[in-house]
């Protein structure tokens, strides 16, 4: 670790040019194509730069960037260094969200985009870059409050909503992430840069002058984890069970971690065991958000269940009711979100909503809060199910029904019957040992008495960059298969 610099001015490239001073032979980046040190990150950083400057790229611009998640590190340097606003390229778009890009660098034009505002960033491109000699002029951001990057937030809607990062938001961030996740190193996640804790971590990682591993394959992520010593991981629970496949496969490997990070959503019992077994670290479970940042570290139980600890200092929860009263201590009701790392709003969203409201972010889960500060987590507002009657709440029975034979992943989720009624339906991949009528016993029995009203396999479930299961685009492709 360097000694971290303190920005005196807004400009975020200069935490490379320190790392780059204080430790020029050091590894900055790791990945399955590339290892770089921080000296030659800041080289091809500054080149690609006065590259996309020569070929028109300015202060302000909005920039989508569709490359492989190293390289978006690359990119990331140089539009901070030019005093762009930088963003993985969503590769939608929709009515609920029009951001106007002013370039997409990409390997290949899209469709969905004017060819004269496309720089192609082929084998070209980077010759070219790789002849510029002359020193790179540094453009700050006009004040620490500016947009230097845009992170999509899918939820669990699939519609990709931009949260607007600042150059003070990302510098508050390295600080939360440092004391949530990034204290026990070296530390690697699998959430790639087109998440808030992949952006972050590379940011961070920079700033400190430590390496920042890029996840890859399930194999290549596991290949990092080994040769690199890796002892504080952090990733979705759909990523955990891939990596205990590997492990089976190789006769473990997952010794040297000492702490997992479970994000997006619950981890099942059923991994968590299988990690237990495969590994001595603490397994716990983050509660986080792109629009909020790092939030809450729970310890996960031998039976699944977590009680997350009080929330990081720079963040503070309330839990409401519908109108927004708080409600009493052991109390479930709606969470709300305020920190020093929240935005104000979404970027670029033509239609209303009431996500951000007086200085708050309503994150959509449903929590209680203990005396001591503690939380406990029941599930999303917007995903609880109403059996005419009945509340349930899916991501539970996800956890459940995740044990049963031949189960190799599923989300539950609803849809309206001929009458009006709301019916479930569990969207399943499954192998050839799968056993139908002890899913059915189970649903059962963890669904007050409930029965399923369907069995949708498919290939996989469609879930956001955390791991979370998009149910509403599951329930779409259910009803575009009937």
């Amino acid at each position: 670790m360097v000694l971290r610099r303190t920005l005196t001015e807004p400009q975020p490239f200069l935490h490379l040019v320190n790392a780059a001073s204080q430790r020029p032979a050091s590894t900055a980046l790791v990945s399955p194509e590339r290892t770089m040190t921080f000296s030659e990150l800041l080289t091809q950083s500054a080149r690609i730069a006065s590259q996309l400057r020569s070929l028109g790229v300015k202060k302000g611009d909005l920039v989508a960037v569709a490359a492989h998640n190293d390289l978006q590190v690359l990119f990331a340097e140089a539009l901070f260094a030019l005093g762009a606003v930088g963003a993985i390229y969503p590769g939608v778009v929709t009515s609920e969200l029009s951001v106007p890009f002013d370039w997409l660098l990409a390997v290949e034009p899209s469709p969905a985009f004017p060819a004269d505002k496309t720089i192609q960033i082929g084998q070209k491109f980077f010759e070219d870059a790789a002849a510029i000699t002359d020193d790179l002029t540094v453009t700050p951001y006009d004040d620490f409050d500016s947009t230097c990057r845009l992170i999509f937030s899918s939820g669990t809607t699939g519609v990709p909503s931009a949260v607007p990062i600042s150059v003070a938001i990302a510098e508050s961030r390295t600080l939360d992430y440092e004391a949530a996740w990034m204290h026990t190193m070296p530390f690697m996640t699998l959430i790639p840069m087109t998440g808030g804790i992949g952006f972050n971590a590379a940011y961070a990682s920079i700033a400190n002058g430590d390496t920042y591993f890029c996840p890859g394959s399930t194999e290549e992520n596991f290949s990092i984890i080994e040769q690199h010593f890796v002892s504080s991981l952090h990733a979705s629970p759909a990523q955990l069970a891939e990596l205990i496949e590997q492990a089976k496969e190789r006769g473990s490997g997952l010794e040297n971690l000492a702490i997992i990070y479970a994000a997006g959503s619950a981890l099942p019992a059923p991994l968590s065991d299988a990690l237990r077994s495969l590994s001595p670290a603490t397994i716990m479970s983050s509660f986080g958000s792109t629009e909020a940042g790092g939030v809450m570290n729970g310890t996960i139980a031998v039976d699944g269940s977590v009680i997350y600890d009080p929330p990081l200092p720079s963040v503070h929860l309330e839990v409401v009711d519908d109108q927004g009263n708080p409600v009493p201590t052991e109390t479930i009701g709606r969470l709300r979100i305020r920190s020093r790392s929240l935005p104000s709003g979404y970027a670029y969203l033509s239609v209303p909503d009431d996500s951000f409201q007086d200085g708050w972010f309503y994150s959509g889960d449903l929590a209680a809060q203990r005396v001591d500060g503690s939380v406990s987590l029941h599930g999303r507002s917007n995903e609880v199910i109403n059996f005419n009657g009945v509340k349930i709440n899916p991501e539970y029975l996800d956890g459940m029904l995740l044990s049963v034979p031949g189960v190799h992943d599923l989300a539950v989720f609803s849809v309206e019957g001929e009458v009006g009624e709301t019916n479930a339906v569990v969207g399943i991949v499954v192998g050839d040992d799968f056993d139908l009528p002890t899913l059915q016993a189970e649903f059962s029995k963890f669904a007050q008495g409930l029965s399923i009203a369907g069995i949708f396999r498919v290939a996989e479930i469609p879930r956001s960059p955390m791991g979370k299961p998009l149910r509403k685009a599951l329930a779409e492709q259910y009803r575009s298969a009937e």
